[in-house]
């Protein structure tokens, strides 16, 4: 069978599901495909509709999260700034050292800088939050994203991407090396053609993978889907149950003959019974009708039984499985009557702080670190940051962040502008410590030693 006919066969979703995860050859490298990705896609998206709802909800959620380019202008800030981003900690006081941090790190760019550009509009065919959308949902989905950024080849922006298109994962497989630590020496696309990416045009956003073995399967991250195949086994079985249940509909009752004899229906074969019986029984067309028997009349209700009852039941706890596996609350679904409007605000803020912000600090963290370079220069180094401060449910820790600084004997504008939802402010000064005594610039003032001591000074 040629590589084509191979292909094909892959393409198919009824074999693709059937495909364990394989790996091939190529000049004696391996290439590690994950195939499995397509199962997760159609069952655990196309086919779900829980899984959608919750995938969804986080991608949408994360892609309306705005990323902005910065310049560094300070080093040492910076450091400190990243550590402290990457810490899940939205309490207050962890705001405003960030917010502080920030301000002394890092210093917004114009609309008009390339880089920001580019994340604003990554190609035609796309808009930033259908793209970002995209991305997101690969992840969450497959464990992995990829992203082709073409590098033009002439003119005054060799070396730097002007568009980014999304890669579809599932078709996806990586060519590695051969010696440890595995590294990806480029990337495959197998669709209706092969075609390879150098890894310096591919940004490859991805899930840990513990699975390490020697094709290098820990470079493709795990899905969590694969995690939660046998919750996805337990819905589908408990979804066939119910549909067939309501397909077939059932019967309200039996009215039968007590005194029934089978030598009385000697003339009837038990094969037309049966086929008589089903024809009179199943069905939704049969729903909630009444069975009718020869003889003596008794009638015997029908309805659900335990098990059907538990099926129910079932499906809400696989439900709320499902919302485990992606970090979200059910009640978020409307999946929980008992929920007050308060459960419900600290639902949707948990939606942010627990699920939709740990996807965009990574996907930041993978631009920062295979894109940002490309536009840096000696003078000028970037950095791709998200803006929290457009984010409803965060506004009432942000309120009292802006309530804690004006208390404080010291202000900078910036911070208090972005604490009432105004966003920065470009005038010189407005990052500046402000002295609220005289409103004099920090930096202007003297050393503390130099300022007069008076009887009611307390060092």
């Amino acid at each position: 069978m040629g590589l084509k006919n191979i292909i094909s066969k892959f393409l198919g979703i009824p074999t693709a599901q059937k495909i364990a995860t394989q790996f091939t050859t190529v000049g004696g490298l391996p290439v590690y495909s994950n195939y499995d990705t397509i199962s997760n896609i159609y069952n655990g998206y196309v086919t779900s509709d829980d899984v959608y709802s919750i995938v969804r909800r986080i991608a949408r959620t994360a892609a309306m999260v705005p990323l902005c380019v910065y310049k560094v202008k300070d080093e040492k800030a910076m450091k400190e700034y990243e550590f402290a981003s990457k810490q899940n900690n939205y309490s207050t006081q962890n705001l405003m050292r960030k917010e502080v941090l920030k301000l002394k790190a890092l210093e917004k760019v114009g609309v008009d800088n390339p880089l920001q550009k580019l994340l604003d509009n990554p190609n035609p065919v796309y808009s930033k939050t259908e793209f970002n959308e995209g991305a997101y949902t690969f992840r969450l989905i497959t464990g992995n994203t990829y992203i082709h950024t073409p590098l033009l080849e002439l003119g005054v922006n060799k070396g730097k991407p002007l568009e980014m298109w999304l890669l579809p994962s599932q078709y996806m497989s990586l060519q590695v090396s051969d010696t440890w630590p595995r590294s990806v020496l480029y990337y495959r696309l197998q669709i209706a053609d092969l075609m390879t990416f150098p890894t310096d045009e591919v940004i490859h956003l991805r899930y840990f993978n513990p699975l390490f073995n020697y094709v290098g399967q820990e470079l493709i991250g795990m899905s969590p889907l694969r995690a939660g195949a046998k919750i996805l086994d337990r819905q589908k079985a408990e979804t066939d149950y119910s549909v067939s249940a309501f397909q077939n509909g059932g019967i309200s009752g039996i009215v039968s003959n007590e005194s029934f004899q089978p030598d009385e229906a000697s003339t009837l074969s038990l094969g037309k019974m049966k086929a008589d019986f089903y024809n009179e029984a199943t069905g939704t067309g049969n729903a909630r009708k009444l069975l009718f028997t020869l003889g003596k009349m008794q009638y015997t209700a029908i309805g659900l039984s335990p098990v059907d009852m538990d099926v129910l039941n079932s499906e809400v706890r696989t439900f709320k499985k499902l919302c485990n596996l992606y970090g979200v609350s059910d009640r978020l679904f409307n999946n929980d009557a008992s929920g007050s409007e308060i459960s419900v605000d600290v639902a949707y803020k948990d939606l942010y702080t627990n699920a939709a912000l740990p996807e965009v600090y990574a996907y930041r963290d993978a631009l920062n670190l295979s894109l940002t370079p490309k536009f840096n220069t000696k003078s000028e180094k970037y950095f791709i940051d998200c803006d929290l401060t457009s984010i409803p449910e965060l506004q009432d820790d942000m309120k009292d962040m802006a309530s804690i600084f004006s208390s404080l004997p010291i202000m900078i504008p910036n911070i208090i502008a972005k604490a009432y939802g105004w966003g920065d402010i470009n005038e010189e000064g407005m990052d500046k410590v402000y002295v609220k005594n005289g409103y004099t610039q920090l930096d202007d003032m003297g050393p503390v030693n130099d300022l007069p001591i008076t009887p009611d000074y307390e060092p």
